[in-house]
């Protein structure tokens, strides 16, 4: 098995048939070499039959922090260093890809209503949340949350891992709850 489908195959979880078969084909029909490369399958959908179907599939590693943080909390792999040392010539062991854990990560955003922001208020408990990994705030008080229409309307993210994604899904909505973001309504 070459190495980019080790790297799907960690990133997404699928060991399921010869779905690494198909994936191979997949990257070979695209053009793409099928070594170390960057390799992102965006969006995944199940159909009504069980079957996955790729609605969108780019060379390149995931934005946002799913390839910085969410891999490698999830797996233990580190796919950025990977893919540095592949384009410095540095030979990649399979082991490298190899999940040393198998936890679940969650991430979810802030959508507070459109309006001035007046205060947050909760960060210290938000800071204890269990198996945070990361959070941020994209605006501060005094400044204006616009209404949500697109990506870099939101407010802010949260991102938690734990042993399994359902105790991962309450760990970020206690993360989520914890943050009091006032807002003078326009």
């Amino acid at each position: 098995m070459s190495s980019a489908i080790i790297i799907i195959m960690q990133a997404i979880n699928f060991f399921v048939d010869n779905r690494e078969l198909k994936l191979l084909q997949l990257i070979q029909d695209l053009g793409l070499q099928p070594d170390v490369k960057p390799l992102d399958i965006g969006d995944i959908v199940i159909d009504q039959t069980g079957r996955p179907m790729i609605i969108e599939l780019a060379a390149r590693l995931s934005g946002g922090w799913f390839s910085t943080h969410q891999i490698p909390a999830a797996t233990g792999v580190d796919l950025v260093e990977v893919v540095m040392d592949h384009a410095l010539g540095v030979p990649i062991s399979e082991n490298r890809l190899a999940a040393a854990f198998h936890h679940s990560t969650a991430i979810r955003y802030w959508y507070p209503p459109a309006g001035l922001i007046l205060s947050i208020k909760g960060e210290d408990t938000l800071k204890k949340t269990p198996g945070l990994i990361s959070y941020g705030f994209f605006r501060k008080p005094g400044e204006k949350q616009p209404q949500i229409k697109m990506h870099p309307d939101r407010f802010g993210y949260v991102i938690v891992k734990a042993q399994s994604r359902e105790l991962a899904l309450m760990q970020v909505q206690t993360a989520l709850e914890s943050i009091e973001i006032d807002i003078a309504l326009e």
